[in-house]
């Protein structure tokens, strides 16, 4: 027979896992947006680049502009 203690502990380490939350047409959604990580991070990756350069331009002009001639 299991003690109160250990079957609380059992209930909460359940309670932690992850459950699908969501199936549409027998497929986890949760899985199918999981699938999408790399895309999302390598369009992240180009953002930031991006925005980087655009801020760095940014800075060069401001700087230009500011140089007295």
């Amino acid at each position: 027979m299991r003690s109160v203690a250990s079957r609380i502990q059992i209930c909460e380490a359940l309670a932690v896992l992850p459950l699908p939350f969501a199936h549409i047409a027998g497929i986890p959604v949760e899985e199918t947006l999981l699938s999408f990580g790399p895309v999302v991070a390598v369009a992240g990756g180009a953002a930031s680049v991006w925005l980087r350069e655009r801020i760095a331009d940014a800075r060069q002009r401001a700087r230009r502009e500011a140089e007295p001639d």
